[in-house]
């Protein structure tokens, strides 16, 4: 059953007290690897941005947006297929590739819908909030023209909710919105009396808003509650069969409903270079304008020393002027330097090959390291497939469904028994690649040993379909199960015929 606003509103508020019980965490994550996207140095609603005062070094940001590029590579690359809709292991091997290509005409409407809206601008700011540790995006449904409207939501905008089996229970969010946008914003919204009266006065005019997204366990179904923050006034509320939001998270600890991602983990390197870079910056500047002691008649007070580039210290026993030694080795530094560098770009998957000036990788290398990232990956593969990818293709499913711009069949749902998600991208294809590979080499050892033993102890004619499915082959371009009967009957009878002739001629 529905909740209440006040039950809502003490819910998310112990959700918002324990985000910001790690808050320190969150703002050092932005603040050296993207301080222009703090969300926690601002007001809500503010729009300035706040320059970075206390970062020396790039290497955190640099590492940060190439976690980014290659999470959107790897996972969703740009206007390239990443994911298809497959006949599950329940439905009877003689009705899979009827239904494969049925399902292949959706998962070719969803892409068609998909490139069309702002999919890919919200990927990128979500996989960077991935990497703090949680990234939530609301897939809102849009107009006709562009019925999937996505919306990343970062660090200090929202609140997340365990729920019963350590997914996402609940999401909340703040934000502030002008009044003559309310009704744009949730098109069945109710407003209070003082709404309508102030949207007539003063459209422009902002008011903060709470939105609430739970699983109502009672019912097995989603709701969706917004009220306003000041009036407690409830506004709009939905109800949807499915999830209306993804929130992968990269690791999660029990007990914490807020994931951990590899900025976190790469922070403590992070504000160590970040502070070897200050004191470096300082020593260069003393060494490249010195200090220097100059005489003076009155006692050597030590409370009265600045110690700073081209400072000048009085001393009693000087002689008019002498510059005080270099301090510091910079070979020890850089080569400290250096070391924090690899470990943080190790954290943070950022797996480029090294400058020139270390010499081009090898083709082994170059392998290497790709096996290294799916190796490094993997724990977070799993869990964004169950996070992100069937919460987000569900989602999109309904709300193509309820616009009636995709006809489904009675009982659909995708459950992974009947009908399935199965994942494509990049870093799921190289596993695949493997398996395929496995299958080759096996295939080319017992051929070595005799080709007679490759007939027997494999089922050649069952091989393609393998490798179709493996490599994600599109079900349109392959023959269905009666066209290779009668293919096969067709080249018995051109052997017969074949045979005949030749028996014909030796007979003549």
């Amino acid at each position: 059953m529905r909740e209440t606003i006040d039950r809502l509103t003490e819910r998310a508020k112990r959700s918002w007290e324990e985000m910001e019980s790690n808050r320190s965490i969150f703002e050092d994550c932005y603040e050296f690897t993207n301080p222009f996207r703090n969300a926690y140095n601002r007001e809500l609603g503010d729009k300035t941005h706040r320059k970075p005062t206390r970062v020396y070094d790039s290497t955190a940001s640099i590492a940060a947006q190439n976690f980014v590029n290659t999470m959107t590579g790897k996972f969703y690359p740009i206007f390239s297929r990443w994911a298809e809709l497959k006949a599950g292991l329940m439905v009877p091997e003689k009705d899979r590739k009827s239904q494969d290509q049925g399902l292949e005409v959706l998962t070719n409407t969803l892409e068609t819908y998909r490139n069309n809206s702002n999919f890919y601008t919200a990927q990128g700011e979500k996989f960077f909030e991935l990497g703090i540790g949680t990234a939530p995006m609301l897939i809102i449904e849009g107009d006709e023209i562009r019925p999937l409207r996505y919306v990343p939501l970062m660090h200090g905008a929202f609140a997340i909710e365990d729920g019963l089996y350590g997914d996402v229970g609940a999401l909340y969010r703040k934000h502030k919105v002008k009044l003559r946008m309310i009704k744009e914003t949730w098109p069945k919204a109710r407003l209070t009396e003082s709404m309508v009266a102030a949207a007539k006065d003063k459209p422009e005019e902002e008011r903060e808003f709470q939105e609430a997204f739970y699983l109502d366990y009672t019912d097995f179904v989603w709701r969706h509650d917004v009220w306003c923050g000041t009036e407690k006034a409830s506004i709009y509320n939905a109800t949807f069969d499915e999830q209306p939001f993804t929130c992968p998270r990269w690791m999660k600890v029990p007990g914490m409903a807020t994931g951990i991602g590899p900025f976190v983990l790469a922070m403590a390197d992070v504000k160590t270079i970040n502070k070897m870079k200050e004191l470096q910056l300082q020593m260069a500047a003393m060494n490249a304008f010195g200090m220097y002691t100059i005489k003076r008649g009155n006692v050597f007070n030590p409370n009265t020393i600045s110690i700073a580039p081209g400072t000048f210290i009085p001393v009693s026993d000087a002689k008019d002027i002498q510059r005080l030694p270099d301090a510091g080795n910079f070979q020890i530094q850089e080569y400290m330097l250096e070391d924090l560098k690899t470990q943080i770009r190790q954290v943070m998957l950022d797996n480029r090959l090294p400058a020139e000036k270390y010499g081009q990788g090898t083709a082994f290398e170059v392998a290497q390291r790709l096996k290294e990232l799916q190796t490094d990956i993997g724990a977070a593969f799993g869990r964004l497939i169950y996070e992100d990818v069937q919460p987000l293709i569900r989602r999109e499913i309904s709300i193509l469904a309820r616009k009636g711009l995709v006809e489904l069949p009675d009982g659909f749902e995708i459950d992974n028994l009947y009908v399935t998600v199965q994942v494509v991208s990049p870093i799921a294809q190289e596993q695949k690649y493997q398996d395929v590979q496995k299958l080759v080499n096996a295939v080319q050892i017992v051929q070595g040993i005799a080709p007679e033993l490759v007939a027997l102890g494999y089922k050649i004619e069952d091989i393609p379909g393998y490798i179709n499915e493996k490599l994600g082959v599109p079900a349109s371009i392959q023959r269905a199960e009666g066209e290779k009967q009668q293919i096969q009957q067709l080249i018995a009878q051109m052997v017969a015929q074949q045979q005949a002739a030749q028996q014909q001629q030796g007979a003549a």
